[in-house]
């Protein structure tokens, strides 16, 4: 297949995961949106958030047997194997047609740019996630812990009594008075 072939078809896999990752893009942001929600069935994994990622794996491995099939078809140096040329798009702009490399590196540009809105949206959903079980944990602590107004006072006070809701005749023992 000619070089010109493989880099439309190499367009059309970078446009077809920039539309699969704006989709979970939005996908991500409704569900931190709707994060507020305590609805279990809101907060229950999304089968279609794990449809497109499945869908994004797919479309990677494809382009990886692609990527081979272009180096095969780029001009090279004497003795360099084609499974040991790194392919980048601007290898390939620089040995396509103007209108050809201009299109492709617009699709590359827009796949990378929503790879990395993804990225952070990950990335904030995790921070979400690790937030909201350290809260969870510290609340839990705190009612797993004794009330203070009726722990013993920790030392001799005049106050205690007030502080530990004691009686008269324990904080005495506890203020130094008899």
């Amino acid at each position: 297949m000619a070089l010109a072939e493989l880099a439309r078809e190499f367009e059309a896999s970078l446009r077809s995961t920039s539309e699969l990752l704006r989709t979970l893009l939005r996908g991500l942001q409704q569900r931190r949106c709707e994060w507020s929600s305590a609805r279990p069935s809101v907060l229950a994994p999304s089968a279609e958030l794990e449809r497109l990622a499945a869908a994004l794996r797919d479309a990677e491995r494809a382009r990886a047997s692609l990527l081979l099939r272009l180096a095969e078809a780029m001009p090279r140096a004497p003795g360099v194997d084609p499974a040991d040329l790194h392919v980048a798009v601007s290898g390939l702009v620089s040995v396509l047609p103007a209108d050809l490399g201009a299109r492709l590196r617009a699709a590359a540009d827009q796949a990378t740019a929503l790879a990395r809105s993804v990225r952070v949206e990950v990335t904030f959903g995790e921070r979400l996630l690790r937030s909201t079980a350290a809260a969870q944990e510290a609340m839990l602590g705190e009612l797993a812990a004794p009330d203070s107004r009726q722990a013993a006072p920790t030392g001799y006070d005049r106050q205690a009594r007030a502080r530990a809701g004691l009686g008269a005749s324990s904080a005495r023992l506890v203020d130094g008075k008899v």
